[in-house]
């Protein structure tokens, strides 16, 4: 097997590995958050639409920040093989950073599919869905 189709292999098994550990802790955060509610607001502080931001927060930096500790492991360790190309990624290289912008797409971007999600919503007031108070 090439490297190249190694490293293929290792970032598939990876994100399907991170995509599993994820959903899982997201039903555990829905659950905390959520368990014993008869009905769940969409707005307010304990709303659908708050929580989405620091659950997206979460997936964001938990799904880049241990991988890249873990990838950097095994590519010094000889336990992955070094690919034979140069990324020319322009995200931070730093594993912190990384996972900060990660983690602020993940919010921004949870935050705004739900929004989207429920636009039609017949409980969640216009204004959290068109910009206008």
């Amino acid at each position: 097997m090439q490297p190249d189709q190694s490293l293929s292999a290792y970032i598939f098994r990876e994100t399907l590995i991170g995509g599993v550990i994820n959903a899982f802790f997201s039903l555990i955060f829905v659950f905390i958050v959520f368990a014993g509610q008869a009905t769940i607001s969409m707005a307010g502080s304990d709303g659908l639409l708050i929580d989405s931001l620091p659950q997206g927060l979460a997936i964001g930096l938990l799904g880049s920040f241990f991988p890249s500790f873990l990838t950097r492991k095994r590519l010094s360790t000889g336990a992955l093989p070094a690919c034979s190309h140069q990324s020319r990624s322009r995200l931070p290289l730093q594993p912190f950073l990384r996972a900060l912008l990660f983690a602020a797409l993940g919010a921004a971007i949870g935050n705004t599919a739900l929004r989207l999600a429920l636009r039609d919503y017949h409980y969640l007031p216009p204004s959290l869905t068109s910009g206008t108070p």
